[in-house]
């Protein structure tokens, strides 16, 4: 009797049909092991990954496994301490790792994109945004409390303070037509 559980290499990008992943395992003569995942994770491991597979009641056809790639491991996992955990693209360097410190630190190559219908972050401390450009589309609302810029700020459309337009094209009553200064907001 074959031994029951087995390593193996993966000769070819996994395949999904009907929900199942399958991949071509070298060891077994290129035989298609199901790739089985923990509950909402699911990941396809590059090709020459290494893998660990069990046959399914004994049996030499049925045959299910889990991939990873040794090589791919980043850095930042050598010196990884217990309970930290972290997850990603390792191809691209796109990860998210969650510390000792119980921090989520989120690091990636390109761009950032939050697709959702609403989103509701409630932060007990400060917000620091370090960026070359902020571009806010659509209305900016600040609630409750202030906001201060201690840099230039351009507003492209109208702004307003208490219902009153502040704009370029807003007026003053009671001001005449001259030379002079008007007096000091009241």
């Amino acid at each position: 009797m074959r031994s029951l559980i087995s390593r193996f290499l993966t000769a070819k990008v996994p395949v999904l049909k009907s929900g199942i992943q399958t991949v071509a395992a070298k060891c077994f003569g290129l035989r298609k092991i199901e790739v089985i995942h923990d509950y909402g994770t699911f990941s396809v491991a590059p090709t020459g990954s290494y893998g660990v597979s069990w046959n399914v009641a004994g049996s030499e056809d049925n045959k299910v496994g889990l991939t990873y790639k040794p090589s791919l491991v980043p850095e930042i996992m050598q010196d990884a301490k217990e309970g930290e955990a972290i997850f990603g693209n390792f191809l691209k360097n796109a990860t998210m790792h969650f510390n000792d410190d119980g921090q989520a630190v989120i690091t990636l190559p390109d761009d950032f994109i939050l697709n959702c219908k609403n989103a509701n972050i409630t932060v007990t401390e400060d917000v620091n945004v370090i960026a070359a450009n902020v571009n806010v589309n659509n209305a900016l609302q600040v609630s409750d409390s202030s906001a201060s810029f201690s840099v230039p700020v351009d507003f492209t459309g109208g702004i307003s303070s208490n219902g009153t337009s502040i704009d370029e094209f807003h007026g003053h009553s009671g001001v005449q037509s001259g030379s002079a200064n008007s007096g000091p907001v009241s």
